[in-house]
């Protein structure tokens, strides 16, 4: 029996210890969060090679839809403070955590810092369904040099194109080995909308896409009569695709409760 004991608590042990690492690894080491009363516009909200994380000027929307990967119109709930009031956050991660690490730690440091509840439901509205052009497609195929996002901040040249992502301006996008879903869920942030996939189009592109800003079409816009705007244009000249109005289901995060940090 004293055996059968002592085996039994190192297992204890050896289990307390695996759940210990995996907090850690779940969790940013140290982690400074303040208030930033500036009253200056620039933000960013950053992932930091070496596993860290910064945000400067960021409301707490700008931080949670990062958390979550989404636009802000797929953000639901919260009080009005949630994209009036800013923060500053200096966090550091386990090693080299990869990206995807760092932002699970962010949702994990929302939860515990700004006592953030959410969660995930589907709601019928409108959206753009990424399409083929009648003509087809002018996608180039990958063959440039890109640079890993992770590794290099900001980017080695003003036009360099990140792998997988895009270097974005106010009326520019330049990205190499894109896929479709990633083209989609970047052309969400610029029109105001869910956009979806729906070319059938398998593979990786280089992709430059110029328009005119002072004519994008507004989110609540639904006429197809209104998809005139230079984005709707440009994407269809430019790249063989257009933008096709209809209603779908979309994921909406929404906030069931959230509080103010406490400055340290």
């Amino acid at each position: 029996m004293k055996f059968v004991f002592t085996a039994a608590l190192f297992l204890v042990a050896m289990v307390g210890a695996q759940v210990q690492a995996q907090r850690r690894d779940e969790s940013f080491e140290v982690a400074s969060i303040k208030p930033n009363n500036s009253g200056e516009n620039p933000y960013y909200v950053r992932i930091v090679p070496g596993g860290n994380l910064r945000a400067l000027n960021a409301s707490l929307q700008a931080i949670i839809t990062t958390a979550y990967q989404i636009p802000d119109f797929e953000l639901a709930g919260g009080p009005a403070w949630l994209t009036t009031e800013k923060w500053d956050i200096e966090a550091k991660g386990p090693g080299a955590a990869p990206p995807q690490q760092v932002l699970e730690m962010l949702r994990a440091l929302l939860a515990e810092r700004f006592q953030l509840k959410v969660h995930t439901e589907s709601r019928q509205m409108p959206i753009y369904a990424l399409v083929v052009a009648k003509n087809g497609p002018k996608l180039e195929p990958s063959h440039l040099e890109c640079f890993d996002p992770t590794a290099r901040i900001p980017p080695p040249t003003p036009n360099a194109r990140p792998c997988g992502g895009f270097n974005r301006g106010p009326a520019q996008m330049l990205g190499a080995r894109i896929a479709m879903p990633g083209l989609a869920k970047t052309l969400s942030k610029i029109a105001g909308r869910t956009v979806v996939d729906k070319t059938g189009i398998e593979g990786t592109y280089d992709v430059a896409l110029n328009w005119n800003p002072d004519e994008l079409l507004q989110p609540d816009r639904d006429s197809a009569a209104s998809e005139s705007a230079s984005l709707f244009t440009a994407i269809q000249e430019q790249l063989g695709l257009r933008l096709e109005v209809q209603r779908g289901l979309v994921d909406i995060l929404v906030i069931d409760s959230v509080a103010r940090a406490s400055a340290n």
